[in-house]
Formats: C-alpha cells, structure tokens, sequence
C-alpha cells in the first residue's frame, strides 16, 4: 500500500509504499504480516563427486518424500526430505543408505539442511504487500523444485507493479497446476499404481530416456527391471507439469 509507516525491523522505523516478501520458506515478512508461514518439510543435501549413475529421484513411502542425486558436469548433490516433523537423524540416516545405494561417498561435514514448502500452503498477497517464491509457499509438490516458481512469481509480480496484468490472475494458471498436484502426491507412494505405471512405460519403450524415480517397496521383479522414468510422472501430472529446465532436457528429461 502507499504511505504506511509504523512497522519496525530491529526497533528502527521503515517508510515503504510496497512490501515484497522474498525471504524464503521461514519468511519473517509473511509471519510479521499473517501470523502464520508456508507449511514446509526438512531436508538434508550434500555435494558430491558424481560417479557416472544419472540423475535418480525416488520416492519413499515411509519418509513420505523423496530422495535425489544429481550430477551436473563435475559436481552433483544428493540429497533427502521427508514428512512435516520427520526427525533429523531419520533424514540422516536415510541419506546414508540412498548415497550407498548410488554409490557416492560424502563428507558429513559439508551437509546442510533446509525447509522445502510442501506446495500447499499459497499465499500471494496481503493489504500490505505481496509474496513471491518459498515465501509465497510456491514449490513443486512432488519435487520440491522452487527456482522456477521464484522467478516466474517474480516476472508476473513486476509485470503487475509496471501495469500490466494483475498478480493473481497471471499467477492462476500456476496456482491450479500446484493445487493439482498437490491433490496427486499421495500416487506417487502408492506401490501399485507406480508399478503399473512403470510396466507401461517399458511396453511403449518411454522408459529409457531421462531420470529415475521408483518409489520404495516396489516388487524384487520390478525394481531389477530398473527405475521409473518420466514418462510415469508426465502420465500422472500431464496436464499440471512443469516443464523440466533446457538444462535438464538436453541431458535427456521429459
């Protein structure tokens, strides 16, 4: 709004005529503002040295999130969230067992934690201001993934500011899309309807292109076969994806 004076950041006064919160999942502004802050889950990454495997992301029933390895060039990371209140040695020890499986060493020293908004949580704007990326709760649901809402919420939120379209409505299409996938999250734990995704997509020959996802407690048969592919998301979010960066395109993605 225009003229508003009174709110104090570290007891000195600050004029502004707008606010935008863009500091993160744990938003001092958005709490200051709304009493309340994204709904978010922990996580735990690292970088490593990558070994030759691809870009993996499986999802695991019991931690009820998912973990990640991603080799970019000569450095990658790997990484695990779990469930709201999933305990830190939980998470630990979830990663020990996943960078075994990949076959990647790392040094304990260098982990570091972060909270990831679960996607569920959307708040764009309050009379006094506006809120863009983790701070408006935009992260892909069953990713995690936030860069690209954080730049796209920024451009349509400048875009308003400059006179153009209004926030909420350039934001609407991405809001649903969000929303949708938010409400399909709980297939991408479900072993059956994983499995037969991934059956159908070595029929059609789609599962040996891009990255991996299988979720944990699939079938001895099906997890030898080998990892789920994109094509097994693309049929569970095809008309709520998000398109993967060029970046990750060309190394093979959806």
């Amino acid at each position: 709004g225009d003229g508003h004076e009174k709110r104090l950041i570290k007891k000195l006064p600050v004029e502004y005529s707008l606010l935008v919160g863009a500091d993160g999942a744990s938003s001092w502004l958005r709490r200051h503002l709304t009493g309340t802050r994204p709904q978010t889950v922990p996580s735990l990454e690292v970088p490593v040295r990558p070994n030759g495997a691809p870009l993996i992301c499986r999802y695991d029933a019991d931690l009820q999130g998912y973990c990640w390895y991603i080799p970019c060039g000569d450095s990658g990371c790997i990484g695990v969230d779990g469930k709201q209140g999933t305990p830190p040695a939980r998470l630990r020890s979830a990663l020990r067992a996943f960078a075994a499986e990949v076959g990647v060493g790392y040094d304990p020293a260098l982990l570091r934690g972060a909270l990831i908004p679960r996607g569920n949580d959307l708040r764009l704007f309050v009379p006094e201001g506006f809120f863009v990326g983790d701070a408006a709760g935009l992260a892909c649901p069953s990713t995690g993934e936030g860069i690209f809402f954080a730049l796209r919420s920024a451009f349509c939120l400048a875009d308003h500011i400059a006179g153009g379209k209004p926030y909420e409505q350039a934001m609407a299409p991405l809001m649903l899309q969000l929303r949708r996938q938010h409400a399909l999250l709980p297939l991408l734990f479900d072993q059956q309807v994983m499995e037969g995704t991934l059956a159908l997509a070595r029929v059609t020959g789609l599962g040996s292109r891009g990255w991996c996802a299988l979720p944990s407690g699939c079938s001895p048969a099906f997890r030898a076969a080998g990892s789920l592919r994109p094509f097994a998301l693309s049929c569970l979010f095809r008309e709520v994806s998000v398109p993967l960066p060029s970046a990750l395109q060309r190394r093979g993605g959806v």
